[in-house]
């Protein structure tokens, strides 16, 4: 036997995906390897595995299926040799086997809200790109060119319902307001917005103002800190140093010092006690200081506060060896403890939290929260240190793009995520080449309570046709709308998208939001041209009277599109993990709180539909109906008259 030799047929960098009769495995590649039995064990799978031709770091586990069996009845664990035995006398039986492998998955590092950047524009020679395989691979790579993400929800529609609305649209910088307040024209019709659009309306506008005026003459950005990683005074981590220190018995840093507490080194020792110092507004000075031992006392006279660690040679550690906790002095307004670097810590997780924070605003807050006075242009340069570490920041989560998209697909059986990358030269390897800066394209559907549903969403270098093609051809895919007959697409007159729309559901009713022609009109500013410009638009896509007699909806705005732009205008500017992390766990609350809301529901409908139905029931008692044969019927209403057929 030892001349025969079998062969593996290799499956790896996929996913698993499915369950029962569904599962399968996807987005892998294939190998073959021919092996001889007397040598098959546990370890030389191992080692095949890892062979550099397969590009393969590390994996998580090891399957193979048994011939003549379905996947989900035949897969089974290689987990020792005993099952690789097995796995050896099925393959000895029939010729060849199956080998799958199941890879680890980087989770994602999730920083809070940071705040924009300019992101530089530098030309691309060749518009060459290819489509990317979402795998395990090579996990870092510096920068990306182009990123799209799709992430459709399930859409639930009653049976009875043969008409539904879309609306498309796409999210521009925060820099260009999806309304200016001169241009708004006011809603004075039956169409009202209700309170959800309305407060994310309002929410836009005022956060809009904010930007606006934090931005001039800052540089606001977010801060990621070397130190604190959870809490506002979370514990010390250094990802570079962990492997360093040795397990120790004693409590590492947190926002309280105790004798006892264990730091990296001297350094991040004094840092913490800075940031302390600092918070209970004292001054301190350091009476010995060097990289063995450091002593701090307090600078008022007579007050017993002080502080001693040293080196610990067991734990490779610095520890706090004796601690007198309590001043005897007064507060200072000033204290030479209040650093750059733990200013930037201090404000760490409110410059998150409030990407728009102004200078003078964080030297009030110092002024009334911790009674200290500080320079604006320390403040500045506090902030230049956080937008740099926020850049470093956003290179490190392009670079984890392919282990988040594996992360979703295993996460999340079904979804499709694609990565794609523009190359200079074909014939090259597809490389991240820049940070992209990025447009947000969404489809938002309207729910069974006429309120929105976000379902798909895409991050694109660009808006252009081809992108829109792209993403609208996902969308009609996922969601089945086929030629788009039965649906009615509200849009914005946005480059590209009108040609893309046209192309792929040539059966949908096509409308434009009458309020972005209404803002068009106003920009012109000549109103003895306004029936010209009326002229211009097809009336069929705008005027109510117009619209397809077939269609169940009366929309004639994308207030949807509106909601739901300023409800996530905050995290549009976050780095690309963190804001698709964002918009997932935004979706998924709302799917939540919407389930919730629809089990106290009065039948199968909404508030706003039983709203609308005892609004037209109202209307009803102050109308006559006439039959009029094979004409219908003729309402009164007053002194109006309506032919229903």
């Amino acid at each position: 036997m030892a001349n025969d030799l079998y062969t593996l047929n290799l499956h790896y960098h996929g996913t698993f995906v499915g369950e029962g009769l569904n599962l399968r495995y996807i987005d892998g590649e294939d190998g073959y390897v021919d092996v001889d039995p007397d040598r098959f064990s546990y370890f030389e799978l191992e080692g095949i595995a890892l062979e550099p031709r397969f590009k393969i770091k590390k994996f998580k586990r090891m399957y193979f299926s048994v011939p003549g069996l379905p996947l989900y009845e035949g897969l089974r664990v290689v987990d020792n040799d005993d099952a690789a035995n097995v796995m050896c006398e099925y393959m000895v039986r029939h010729g060849s086997i199956d080998w799958y492998l199941e890879h680890e998955v980087d989770v994602p590092v999730e920083p809070s809200l940071l705040l924009e950047g300019p992101v530089a524009e530098p030309s691309v020679t060749n518009d060459y790109s290819e489509e990317v395989r979402v795998d395990q691979g090579d996990t870092v790579e510096p920068t990306v060119d182009k990123v799209f993400d799709v992430n459709v929800e399930e859409v639930l529609v009653d049976p009875a319902d043969d008409e539904v609305d879309v609306e498309v649209e796409v999210m521009d910088d925060i820099d260009h307001p999806y309304f200016s307040p001169e241009t708004q024209p006011p809603i004075d019709d039956d169409d009202t917005i209700d309170e959800e659009v309305a407060a994310a309306r309002a929410n836009f506008e005022e956060i809009l103002a904010e930007a606006m005026g934090a931005a001039e003459g800052e540089n606001l950005d977010g801060h990621n800190s070397d130190y604190f990683n959870e809490d506002e005074h979370g514990d010390v981590v250094d990802d570079a140093d962990e492997d360093e220190m040795v397990d120790s018995p004693f409590p590492a840093y947190m926002p309280n010092l105790e004798c006892g507490m264990v730091f990296k080194d001297s350094s991040e020792f004094k840092h913490a006690v800075s940031i302390l110092v600092v918070r209970e507004n004292k001054d301190i000075k350091w009476s010995r200081n060097d990289a063995k031992f450091v002593r701090g006392k307090c600078m008022a006279p007579n007050c017993p506060w002080f502080i001693y660690a040293a080196l610990n040679n067991v734990t490779n550690s610095f520890q706090i060896r004796k601690f007198q906790s309590k001043h005897q002095c007064k507060s200072v307004w000033r204290t030479r403890q209040l650093t750059i670097k733990v200013l930037a810590d201090m404000y760490d997780h409110k410059f998150r939290r409030d990407p728009f924070m102004k200078t003078e605003d964080i030297g009030y807050d110092l002024k009334t929260q911790v009674g200290i006075g500080v320079k604006n242009s320390m403040i500045r340069r506090a902030k230049k240190a956080v937008l740099d570490e926020y850049l470093n920041n956003f290179e490190q989560q392009f670079g984890r793009l392919r282990s988040y998209g594996l992360a979703i697909m295993e996460t999340n059986p079904g979804s499709r995520v694609f990565i794609q990358v523009q190359r200079v030269v074909p014939t090259a390897p597809p490389v991240f080449e820049r940070i992209t800066k990025g447009e947000l394209l969404c489809v938002v559907g309207r729910d069974g309570n006429n309120q929105m549903f976000p379902l798909a969403w895409a991050l694109v270098e660009r808006e252009n046709g081809p992108k829109w093609r792209w993403f609208m051809q996902l969308v009609g895919e996922e969601v089945h709308i086929g030629s788009g007959l039965g649906w009615t697409l509200m849009i914005d007159q946005m480059k590209g998208i009108n040609t893309a729309i046209a192309e792929i559901f040539p059966d949908a009713e096509h409308r434009y939001c009458a309020r972005h022609i209404y803002c068009n009109w106003v920009k012109n500013g000549n109103y003895r041209d306004a029936a010209k410009d009326m002229k211009k638009v097809p009336v069929q896509k705008w005027c109510r009277a117009s619209f397809n007699t077939d269609s169940m909806t009366e929309v004639v705005d994308n207030n949807l599109c509106e909601a739901f732009n300023g409800t996530i205008v905050k995290i549009r500017k976050l780095p690309v993990l963190t804001l698709f992390e964002e918009l997932r766990r935004y979706l998924m609350q709302r799917i939540v709180k919407k389930q919730e809301e629809c089990q106290k529901w009065r039948g199968n409908y909404g508030p706003n539909v039983w709203q609308a139905i005892e609004k037209g029931s109202k209307i009803a008692n102050y109308c006559n109906v006439f039959f009029a044969g094979d004409e219908g019927y003729e309402v009164n209403h007053g002194d109006d008259r309506y032919v229903v057929v």
